[in-house]
């Protein structure tokens, strides 16, 4: 399994806890764990530089459910509409 693969289902299986402890916060993770967590996401991007280089790193905010966003020009075929 990737990185991402293994990064992503484990934040799946830990976000409630997560949640419950950083809630709002951005999660730095790699591999099965937690790095750190951060107020922005600029602040745990520039660490997961500083600490892996040009490594792989995982930054996920740990919210309660993933906010989805649905962008109605994509879903009703608009974006290659001729007006």
């Amino acid at each position: 399994m990737a990185n991402f693969e293994v990064e992503s289902s484990w934040f799946e299986r830990e976000r409630a806890n997560l949640f419950e402890k950083y809630p709002n916060q951005f999660a730095l993770i790699r591999g099965e764990k937690l790095i750190a967590t951060f107020p922005t996401f600029q602040d745990s991007y520039q660490a997961g530089i500083d600490e892996f280089k040009e490594e792989s790193f995982f930054i996920k905010q740990i919210l309660k459910e993933d906010i989805v966003q649905k962008i109605p020009a994509l879903f009703l075929g608009l974006t290659s509409a001729h007006i």
